[in-house]
């Protein structure tokens, strides 16, 4: 791996001194750990010794993540409010993803890395929804100290040969699996009392979840104030800042809120309960007084 890995970071290294394509981030914090922190293991030492900008432009070339072999997203409380990797699509050569303490993730899907043969969940306390089903290679597959995840489908087609670990992640309360004796014995331990894994997902669970009923809010632009129409029921709602950061909660909220705290500019409201998330953006306009 190790021989492969330099090859490409050779080639990237002769390909950043040409116009190159920009990753264009969904998720700003995201893109500031991964130009500010050290997540790339550049030798496979098991050492974390590089931040995935290999050219220091603040920015992260296609290039550049299609060199990056092993990627960890340890993340430091307090400072990096990450709440998508969707962007991780772009690191297509990932062999090993460690994603650890980070908080603000609620969900994991459609990375669509097919190179990936390890993944490692830790101390997601709020992720909910993972779906790893098009992972295909996958032989490592650690998901621990994550309590009550909504949904999990790990049916890729095979069970992880080499480690397989649902450490501390218990009262799962659904699991899609393989046709798979061993990998239904090792997941129904971890499930809710009365529940049991099954081969077949369905696509209720994940519209539940992500939430195709109607949800709208208004005005958008907004002065501060907020009404919101849905057919489903609201439990919380976090506001996040363009930067990741969260910046408001409201538990059990009415369907009108106030964001007049908040400056002038863009944000991300989150709608949910524990069965399904959605997203909304909006625009604070300037407020005159």
């Amino acid at each position: 791996m190790l021989t492969r890995y330099l090859s490409v970071l050779l080639l990237v290294g002769v390909a950043i001194k040409l116009p190159a394509q920009e990753i264009s981030f969904t998720d700003l914090s995201l893109k500031s750990f991964l130009i500010s922190e050290f997540c790339v293991d550049t030798n496979a030492d098991g050492i974390y010794d590089a931040t995935a900008d290999f050219n220091a432009d603040n920015q992260i070339q296609v290039e550049e993540a299609e060199a990056i072999i092993d990627l960890q997203l340890d993340i430091f409380p307090d400072t990096y409010f990450i709440h998508s990797v969707a962007d991780l699509s772009h690191f297509s050569n990932l062999e090993s993803l460690t994603i650890l303490h980070q908080n603000s993730l609620t969900s994991l899907s459609e990375l669509g890395l097919e190179k990936l043969e390890s993944i490692w969940l830790g101390s997601n306390n709020e992720l909910k929804y993972i779906d790893l089903s098009d992972l295909p290679n996958i032989t490592n597959l650690r998901i621990e100290d994550t309590e009550g995840i909504t949904y999990l489908n790990i049916q890729n087609g095979s069970f992880p040969s080499e480690n397989f670990s649902l450490f501390y992640s218990d009262n799962i309360q659904f699991a899609c699996i393989d046709s798979i004796a061993a990998e239904y014995e090792a997941v129904k331990w971890h499930m809710a009392s009365g529940l049991t894994p099954t081969v077949t997902c369905g696509t209720s669970h994940t519209k539940s979840f992500n939430s195709d009923a109607a949800l709208s809010v208004f005005p958008n632009p907004t002065n501060g104030w907020i009404s919101v129409q849905t057919e489903v029921n609201i439990e919380w709602i976090k506001v996040y800042d363009v930067q990741g950061k969260l910046r408001l909660t409201f538990l059990q909220p009415d369907n009108v809120f106030d964001l007049t705290e908040l400056r002038s500019g863009i944000y991300f409201i989150q709608f949910g309960s524990d069965t399904w998330i959605k997203t909304k953006k909006i625009v604070i306009s300037k407020r005159t007084n």
